[in-house]
């Protein structure tokens, strides 16, 4: 009788017999950088629970070399070896299958279904299919599921720019290079390019950042380096602002996709759907990346609704064509490494897209803007650091209403990105921004918008030195104000005045001004500007000497400034409490309303202030090297940032640097404010978080020596309060804690001084000059 398994056992053996295993392709150039990343993928395919791994990224990233690289590293790991297919040239995924059987070295027979005979070829061997170029056939992806079933000690490495979303894969996204990696590649390809091509300090620098200008992208790192044949890399660095004409010429015996970085990229795009290509395209008008909300109010066409833009960004991560990532507040951002957006914008213009697309982009960062960061001293917390993730975007809305001669969005825009600006001390690029917007508008047509723009223009102009700008800033708003009879405009017109006046070191005019600025906000109910100037009022104060009258003017504008949530408002006026605190001698006090202003608001204007105000500090309480090192460093600050020393503040500063030049000697004084001027800015916060922490007033003949060691500086500090008749609301109010704590600290000191009430300790108080 005829044995039933006969035929199969004989296919079975002939499938055997014609089965080969062929070298892997021998790379002829060195492989660079990517080392951790061969250990993620050898690691993953020497684990027995993992049959398939898929290397995706954009096109040029390098999965090939990578993948090549890979399966050297694994050669001894598979008894049958490996096997590398080049998919390239298909795009019909039918035929994926007979090419694999045919690197495999399997005839084609009409009797047996090729898949079948692949199936029994690959039954009990154990080896690895290096499957090259997987994303034009994907639709293939389940005839190498099958495979992987029927042969379980077969495993698959594939490259693809789109997962085979299979059950078993394991996807591992290939990054670009990082900076010296890059480096490296370019050196090498440059040697290889040119001989005796060598790296000089100018062109390390220049080389640094053209790989930094493609991305870190292998492929186009090496056109680029191919070019120094002809171009130094400082003169290649310079032609990069287009960057896909330079990225040409590669290497005849590539692949045409690989000759040229446009080429790599539209082999991408080609296989997007039509919606898929213009949502791409649109996109493209983002610079440096967007968030979801964006992409769906520019990229979504406003006359239908042919693309879905959530499922289509989706589609474009999974291709690599966007980078996800997260955002300053959790969100996640979408961006396109800037070789393809180049690509992009190229299909936008083609598609006779980029005006309608740049308009929405422009419009929608306008609201961005007027949403995320309210008027100037209006209720509501600014979410600055939001805004940094949008600054080239924002850039770019200005740059298009300044173009289109869109009048009322440069306006708007430069108006609400003010603060921002002062936020990140970036005067001389808010400056440009706003005096330009202002140029287009005549005073004729002054209106709440002009007015935001040419108070922050004055006060930027203020802060770089040009006091004769911002006084016809201030003459402008004037007249405004009285032509349109808005006295709120001429209170504002009135405190630009008094920061001016400070820069002179006319204290008494800004007092005066101040004052008038006062009287006026009274009648109205604008509560962040009548804090403000009370702030100025108190400030001027100080600098004729009137304490009292500083102290009470401060703590009005405290009142009125604390409800509205306004960390920058606040931060002004608790700068100035510790002025008035270092005033009245009560350092070790002004150091820590210091301290809370930069915990408040830790812009890079508090920061500036600050390591001003601490330097004073610690040379009054005897640190003279560390105020010496902070002087340096606020010096250093001002320089970096364009801000000229206003004649106040220099004479301001005479005193104490005098004092601590005397403490050190002139020459270890010069080498500390040296050192200080080196400070990076995390040196400088560090420096002056140490001023006055340990400072005690020091002791006096009428007998304060024999209470104040008793007490710290923070129970002295409630003393002088109870002293002066405040609640522990109040006290708790000025002091930044809470009631409760107050309430503790009360407890303390009474029991420290044998005192059994708050009206003894007032008593106390008094009698050892605790006031």
């Amino acid at each position: 009788m005829a044995d039933p398994t006969l035929p199969e056992r004989n296919r079975h053996r002939a499938a055997n017999r014609a089965f080969r295993s062929a070298p892997l392709p021998l790379p002829l150039t060195a492989f660079v950088g990517h080392e951790d990343d061969v250990e993620v993928i050898t690691a993953l395919l020497r684990r027995a629970d993992v049959r398939l791994v898929t290397l995706t990224g954009p096109g040029g990233v390098g999965k090939t070399r990578l993948a090549l690289h890979a399966g050297q590293a694994l050669a001894g790991s598979f008894s049958d070896g490996i096997v590398f297919v080049d998919l390239t040239p298909l795009a019909d995924p039918d035929r994926v299958v007979p090419i694999v059987a045919q690197a495999l070295g399997l005839r084609e027979s009409g009797a047996v279904p090729v898949i079948e005979r692949l199936r029994l070829a690959l039954r009990d061997r154990h080896l690895l299919l290096l499957l090259d170029n997987f994303e034009r056939v994907v639709d293939a992806a389940p005839s190498v599921g099958e495979l992987l079933v029927a042969a379980p000690r077969v495993k698959v490495l594939t490259t693809s720019r789109v997962p085979l979303r299979l059950s078993a894969e394991h996807v591992v996204a290939v990054p670009p290079l990082p900076a010296a990696d890059a480096v490296q590649l370019f050196i090498a390809r440059a040697e290889a390019a040119r001989a005796g091509f060598t790296l000089t300090a100018e062109s390390a620098a220049a080389v640094a950042e053209v790989c930094g200008r493609l991305d870190g992208l292998p492929l186009a790192i090496e056109l680029a380096a191919a070019r120094v044949t002809h171009l130094s890399p400082p003169a290649l660095l310079a032609r990069l602002d287009t960057r896909l004409p330079l990225l040409t010429g590669g290497a005849r015996d590539l692949p045409q996709r690989q000759r040229t970085m446009r080429n790599a990229i539209a082999w991408s795009y080609d296989l997007l759907s039509n919606e898929e290509q213009a949502l791409f395209r649109r996109l493209s008008a983002f610079v440096g990346g967007c968030t979801l909300a964006a992409a769906e109010a520019v990229a979504a066409a406003p006359d239908n609704h042919e693309i879905d833009v959530l499922d289509g960004i989706a589609s474009l991560v999974s291709r690599s064509l966007l980078q996800s990532e997260e955002g300053p507040e959790g969100e996640t951002r979408y961006r396109m490494l800037e070789t393809v957006r180049e690509f992009g914008l190229e299909r936008l213009a083609a598609a006779g897209e980029t005006a309608a697309v740049r308009q929405r982009h422009a419009a929608c960062f306008l609201a961005f803007a007027e949403a995320v960061i309210p008027p100037l001293w209006s209720p509501g917390n600014p979410r600055l650091d939001r805004i940094a993730s949008d600054e080239d975007n924002l850039r770019a809305a200005l740059v298009w209403a300044d173009e289109e001669e869109d009048v009322e969005m440069l306006l708007r825009l430069t108006a609400a990105l003010a603060p921002f600006w002062q936020h990140r001390v970036q005067f001389v690029e808010g400056s440009t921004w706003l005096e330009r917007a202002l140029a287009r508008v005549p005073l004729a047509d002054h209106d709440q918008h002009r007015q935001v723009a040419a108070w922050w223009a004055g006060l930027f102009a203020r802060n770089l030195g040009a006091d004769e700008r911002a006084r016809a800033l201030v003459a402008e708003m004037t007249v405004a104000a009285r032509a349109a009879g808005n006295e709120g405009w001429r209170a504002q017109a009135l405190l630009l005045q008094c920061h001016i006046d400070q820069n002179d070191g006319a204290f008494d005019r800004e007092l005066a001004a101040a004052r008038e600025a006062i009287a006026i906000l009274q009648g109205r109910d604008e509560p962040a500007w009548r804090a403000f100037a009370e702030d100025l009022a108190g400030h001027a104060a100080i600098r004729l000497g009137d304490l009292d009258c500083a102290s009470t003017l401060l703590a009005d504008a405290l009142r009125h400034s604390q409800p509205l949530d306004q960390p920058m408002l606040d931060g002004v006026i608790i700068s100035d409490l510790g002025i008035l605190a270092r005033a009245r001698g009560e350092y070790g006090r002004a150091a820590e309303l210091v301290r809370t202003r930069l915990a408040v608001s830790w812009d890079g204007w508090a920061l500036r202030w600050s390591l001003e105000d601490l330097a004073i500090i610690a040379a009054e309480c005897g640190e003279a090297e560390r105020a010496a090192r902070l002087f340096g460093a606020a010096e250093a600050y001002r320089e970096a940032n364009g801000i000229l020393l206003a004649a106040g503040d220099a004479a301001n500063y005479q005193a104490p640097i005098a004092k601590a030049t005397a403490a050190l000697g002139e020459e270890a004084f010069a080498a500390a404010w040296a050192a200080g001027r080196r400070f990076n800015e995390e040196e400088a916060r560090a420096e002056a978080a140490l001023v006055a922490t340990d400072w005690q007033p020091a002791p006096s003949p009428s007998g304060r020596a024999a209470a104040e060691p008793r007490l710290t500086a923070r129970e002295l500090e409630v003393v002088r309060l109870v002293a002066q008749g405040c609640s522990n609301r109040e006290i708790a109010e000025t002091l930044f804690i809470s009631v409760p704590t107050v309430k503790r600290h009360m407890t303390t000191i009474l029991g420290k001084l044998g005192l059994p009430s708050r009206s003894a300790l007032n008593t106390y108080a008094h009698q050892h000059q605790l006031t």
